[in-house]
């Protein structure tokens, strides 16, 4: 996953019209995670988690937790939790690749362009 700096491209589908209108950060919600990588298909079932307190209450779109159960296989093989950002993305990007530079005990991180499906359909994608 993090051997790479190339760009991913991932696609998340959820019912995100109840999840944003919810906000409730207790809650687990069903999503699923589609790649492609290595030319093979991928497409993970997996929970969001709303996370944050300032983004919960006021943003738009509230950061959030992929909770993944362990991968045997794929790019996302051994991970089991992700955070997603949204607000000062390439800002918040710069300084955890600083870190890493300077420490092990660092996130490791890597940009992603996420296509973001509702569906409930009430919502365009993103």
């Amino acid at each position: 996953m993090f051997d790479s700096d190339e760009l991913l491209d991932i696609q998340l589908s959820a019912d995100f019209h109840a999840i944003f209108k919810a906000k409730d950060k207790t809650q687990q919600y069903p999503a699923t995670l589609s790649y492609r990588w290595e030319g093979n298909d991928y497409s993970i079932e997996l929970e969001l988690e709303l996370r944050g307190n300032f983004r919960l209450e006021n943003c738009s779109i509230p950061g959030l937790r992929l909770l993944l159960e362990k991968q045997k296989t794929g790019l996302f093989a051994k991970q089991k939790k992700f955070k997603m950002y949204r607000e000062y993305l390439l800002q918040e990007y710069a300084i955890y690749r600083g870190y890493e530079l300077l420490t092990e005990q660092s996130f490791k991180t890597r940009l992603a362009q996420v296509s973001y499906i509702d569906t409930s359909g009430k919502n365009e994608p993103w």
